[in-house]
């Protein structure tokens, strides 16, 4: 329970935590998690996005400053903290003995015991866990954001892996038959392995630099690292992939800077730009002349048969340049995944980061602009498009009959009305949008990474719905009129609620199922799990 207590002694804006008693006097920045005071706690202060700060379950002083990004554990036993923590600190407690059998949320870096540990707990997005590797059994959900360095001893894993992990999967056995979701960092079995599930985007693919096959489809954002000895790739690969051929031999006199993969030259290259940070390098397996500024988190997989480039390439961008015969004469952007002409395509126009385009599998017509990461799969059945689709788009268009002549935006799932529905509004980047499988009108503004389930009896929506959120709308009756912000996870009363309040990215916000009032700034990142009896929040 949350108590309001008073502020004396307590610098303005400061927060005091203390699951058994501590004193907090300085500034949470943003990547906190924050998990208040389960026995008495006085918090008067304005908590930022993203912090996971799990407070002294012994007993702890913290007079420091907490910056963005901070994993800080604080005293299983017993803590002294006066020092300053910066971003992107990995706090791991207590390497000799360690029992976990709690709730591990998100943001964690988790280096459970590298002795001895039980894990029966369920893993939350952003954890990093390094598991057992002595030995361990793994039968829990995790979630997506994990680092999961399963075994490489032994291991089984059969649970259902989800975006954001870095799964690196027993380099001496393994049996992978999961599913593994978006932002996945798999390192296959340098040893022998098989895969035959679906990899989806962001995964990092190091693919049996032994032997392996690999009939998978591969999706965006992946970095595919592909066997150096002997490989066979029979699969589709998507915008955003990380292309990491032959490391070979290269001279490197360049300004490299943070969180930079840079495997330079598998035959011969000079480099002396300036490369930027995220950037993964893999240049000129034939032969290549690079004089541009590459930006970060550029792939840049040049000529496999010849091709000249003089143009500035921009970050992120995976550029196989022209398998049968191609011309391009326009500005590639950041982030583009472009594959030419796969029979034949004239393209004279300005192609965004991250796309993926597969033309035309039966007949289309494309004049529009297509934008960075889409996923374009051109009329199963038969559709027009005449709009303009912007980046990170699937676009799975009319299984039955569709018109679409609206602007969808970057990101968007859109599987259009298997019953039928009426779509005007401008749908924006990361939408996953299940149309109505009563009836809905939706006239509103939706934005990236929205999760829409609309209101399977009945529900009026007019609201700005904005990127990230996972709104599920009252399933009894609900009145939302507030601004929805991303990454909000939005379970709204499933009795009855009345939300009139500012909700920002990235909050879980599970509304009283009983009675609850909300007029407070809730601010990104934030696990706000709200009285399941009764609860008054206006802090």
């Amino acid at each position: 329970m949350l108590v309001q207590g008073r502020e004396e002694g307590l610098v303005p804006g400061h927060p005091t935590v203390n699951p058994g008693r501590c004193l907090v006097n300085s500034w949470l920045h943003p990547g906190i998690y924050f998990t208040v005071n389960p026995g008495r706690c006085d918090v008067s202060s304005w908590l930022h996005p993203g912090i996971l700060f799990t407070v002294n379950p012994g007993r702890c002083l913290v007079n420091s400053w907490l910056h963005p990004g901070i994993l800080f554990t604080v005293n299983p036993g017993r803590c002294l903290v006066s020092s300053w923590l910066r971003p992107g600190i990995l706090f791991a407690v207590n390497p000799g003995r360690c029992d976990v059998s709690s709730w591990l949320h998100p943001g964690i870096l988790f280096t459970g015991n590298p002795g001895r540990c039980l894990v029966n707990s369920w893993l939350h997005p952003g954890i990093l866990f390094t598991v057992n590797p002595g030995r361990c059994d793994v039968s829990s959900w995790l979630r997506p954001g994990i680092l999961f360095a399963v075994n490489p001893g032994r291991c089984l894993v059969n649970s259902w892996l989800h975006p954001g992990i870095l799964f690196t999967v027993n380099p001496g056995r393994c049996d992978v038959s999961s599913w593994l979701h978006p932002g996945i960092l798999f390192t296959v079995n340098p040893g022998r392995c098989v895969v035959n599930s679906w990899l989806r985007p962001g995964i990092l693919f190091a693919v049996n630099p032994g032997r392996c096959l690999v009939n998978s489809w591969l999706h965006p954002g992946i970095l595919f690292t592909v066997n150096p000895g002997r490989c066979l790739v029979n699969s589709w690969l998507h915008p955003g992939i990380l292309f990491t051929v032959n490391p070979g031999r290269c001279d490197v006199s360049s300004w490299l800077h943070p969180g930079i993969l840079f495997a330079v030259n598998p035959g011969r290259c000079d480099v002396s730009s300036w490369l930027h940070p995220g950037i993964l390098f893999t240049v000129n397996p034939g032969r290549c002349l690079v004089n541009s500024w590459l930006h970060p988190g550029i792939l840049f997989t040049v000529n496999p048969g010849r091709c000249d480039v003089s143009s500035w390439l921009r970050p992120g961008i995976l550029f196989a340049v022209n398998p049968g015969r191609c011309l391009v004469n326009s500005w590639l952007h950041p982030g583009i995944l472009f594959t030419v002409n796969p029979g034949r395509c004239v393209v004279n126009s300005w192609l965004r980061p991250g796309i993926l385009f597969a033309v035309n599998p039966g007949r289309c017509l494309v004049n529009s602009w297509l934008h960075p990461g889409i996923l374009f799969t051109v009329n199963p059945g038969r559709c027009l498009v005449n709009s303009w689709l912007h980046p990170g788009i699937l676009f799975t268009v009319n299984p039955g009959r569709c018109d679409v002549s609206s602007w969808l935006h970057p990101g968007i799932l859109f599987t259009v009305n298997p019953g039928r529905c009426d779509v005007s509004s401008w749908l924006h980047p990361g939408i996953l949008f299940a149309g109505n499988p009563g009836r809905c009108l939706v006239n509103s503004w939706l934005h990236p990474g929205i999760l829409f389930t609309v209101n399977p009896g009945r529900c009026d929506v007019s609201s700005w719905l904005h990127p990230g959120i996972l709104f599920t709308v009252n399933p009894g009756r609900c009145d939302v009129s507030s601004w929805l912000h991303p990454g909000i996870l939005f379970t709204v009363n499933p009795g009855r609620c009345d939300v009139s309040s500012w909700l920002h990215p990235g909050i879980l916000f599970t509304v009283n199922p009983g009675r609850c009032l909300v007029n407070s700034w809730l601010h990104p990142g934030i696990l706000f799990a709200v009285n399941p009896g009764r609860c008054d929040v206006s802090s």
